[in-house]
């Protein structure tokens, strides 16, 4: 995706998630911890608003991100997760719930159980990176998750959603969602696609593919974030 873009004359800044590339992950970093490393990440190499290109847990921070130095970030496009991922299949809730929580397990667990549980979940998810180059530390995100849930369930209780404890719904925020159709169960809602469809040059975009967009339809992919980004004001 990188190349592609840099190809179309676009400027990329990549940022490496800990643990992405095999190093330790000794504790598992609560959300902001994250967001904030981020941001002093980003004005080492620029102080103006950029657009950020998220996927997966990347999609996660991208929305606390915008959230959190809302003047960072201009547009945002998320491949297959919303900032709002909704409640309306009690199934895909309990098996969501479920595999989370058994990262979060292999986690903290590690050594031998601990890869044995990360490969089951890779295997059944399907994960196009070799799984030797896959450890337990890159799954220190869904301890964070865990922390996180339990610090704002007061808050979901009483109305407020994922949307707002996420992302600070800007109305004027360009944003793409590009999202798989072949997954077990979503990563978005109906109320996400409103958000995203709403906002300047919105876009919501459906592939028939896996969870991993930008591999399985390539081409397509990418030539739908291209035209996005140029239709946007790039």
């Amino acid at each position: 995706t990188v190349d592609r873009l840099v190809g179309e004359g676009f400027r990329c800044l990549c940022a490496a998630l800990p643990g992405a590339n095999g190093e330790c992950v000794p504790r598992a970093y609560i959300f902001d911890e994250v967001v904030e490393a981020l941001h002093v990440a980003l004005l080492q190499h620029t102080t103006s608003p950029v657009t950020l290109l998220v996927h997966d847990w990347g999609s996660a921070y991208g929305f606390l991100l915008a959230k959190h130095h809302p003047e960072a970030v201009k547009r945002l496009a998320t491949v297959d997760i919303g900032a709002h991922t909704g409640r309306d299949n009690p199934l895909a809730t309990v098996s969501s719930l479920l595999y989370q929580a058994v990262l979060a397990a292999a986690y903290k667990l590690g050594g031998p159980g601990g890869r044995l549980m990360l490969a089951g979940v890779v295997a059944i998810w399907k994960a196009p990176r070799p799984l030797g180059e896959v450890t337990t530390d890159m799954a220190f995100h869904y301890v964070a998750l865990m922390h996180f849930l339990a610090n704002t369930k007061d808050k979901l209780a009483k109305g407020d959603t994922e949307l707002t404890l996420l992302y600070d719904n800007d109305p004027q925020r360009p944003v793409l969602f590009a999202y798989a159709r072949n997954k077990y169960f979503q990563f978005h809602s109906q109320k996400w696609l409103n958000h995203v469809a709403s906002t300047p040059h919105g876009r919501v975009v459906e592939f028939p593919c896996s969870h991993w967009v930008m591999l399985d339809k390539a081409d397509e992919f990418h030539q739908c974030l291209i035209d996005w980004l140029l239709a946007s004001g790039a």
